[in-house]
């Protein structure tokens, strides 16, 4: 996954671009943690049965991030949409084919020749981004992750990024762009009320369609990124900072982190209520 803040990308980028965000140490923190759960959880730790949730962490927190730049962007003028792509391209295509190379190794030295079968189009699905449609389409579980016969399956959450990268700038525009008698806060008004649409719309989806669909769905995922864009939207007219003191914040985010942490070591892939409301809710408290 791919976030643009010192410290956060996970590609190794670690400068920020000038005056768009400013370095939060305690996102390395989160992410740090969040990178260990999903380690646990593919180490199959059973004491990380939830741990795959750490993927739901950075969708929350990529949309944070995602979101401030765009804002920041339009209020120094104008989004460059081609430069906003081209820097996501730079960001992600270098080691997204690393990684498609070092499979493809894999597969012809060791792989059945079920995997062998499929793992062209799983290639071409991981290089276009849309690796999680194939997975769909293909009704590859991810329950089943442990015995899956694609060593691309780990592509489906950079494909929901790489979609939400082409998708959100485009409707941030729009929603941004003035209109007589606009002022900042009715622009940034309309687009909260585009993205709080897109959360019921996703939790909706969520709700009648099957679970791995669920899971794999950029429709039915889009509300953790979306929590996190309404959080930089609201930090958009006043800095969290100074609406609560110190301790107001740490006596919301405490609970929140253990509750979180409670949920990586709990909450199996088979839960019912997991789709839409426990990923909701483990949006919802990674905002907090």
């Amino acid at each position: 996954m791919d976030t643009e803040s010192p410290g956060i990308d996970e590609h190794g980028d670690a400068r920020p671009e000038p005056g768009l965000l400013a370095y939060h140490p305690a996102l390395d923190g989160l992410r740090g943690l969040a990178v260990a759960a999903v380690l646990a959880f593919h180490s199959n730790a059973a004491w990380a049965r939830g741990g795959y949730l750490g993927v739901s962490a950075f969708f929350t927190l990529s949309g944070f991030l995602i979101a401030s730049l765009i804002v920041a962007e339009h209020r120094g003028g104008s989004i460059d949409l081609p430069s906003f792509w081209a820097r996501r391209v730079r960001r992600l295509l270098p080691v997204a084919l690393a990684g498609v190379i070092a499979a493809a190794v894999y597969t012809a030295a060791a792989a059945d020749a079920a995997t062998l079968d499929r793992f062209g189009g799983d290639a071409l699905a991981a290089v276009a981004g849309v690796a999680n449609w194939r997975f769909v389409v293909s009704e590859l579980s991810y329950a089943d992750l442990f015995g899956a016969d694609s060593p691309l399956q780990h592509y489906w959450s950079l494909a929901i990024e790489q979609q939400f990268y082409v998708v959100f700038p485009i409707v941030a525009a729009v929603a941004l762009r003035r209109r007589s008698g606009d002022d900042e806060g009715s622009a940034l008004a309309r687009l909260r009320a585009v993205v709080f649409v897109g959360i019921v719309v996703s939790v909706s989806a969520s709700v009648v369609v099957g679970t791995d669909r669920a899971y794999y769905g950029t429709d039915t995922r889009m509300a953790e990124l979306l929590v996190g864009v309404l959080l930089a939207l609201s930090d958009q007219r006043r800095s969290l900072t100074s609406r609560f003191s110190a301790r107001v914040r740490l006596g919301l985010g405490a609970p929140a982190l253990a509750a979180v942490v409670v949920a990586w070591s709990t909450v199996g892939q088979t839960t019912a209520a997991l789709h839409p409301w426990i990923l909701l809710g483990h949006a919802l408290l990674t905002a907090v």
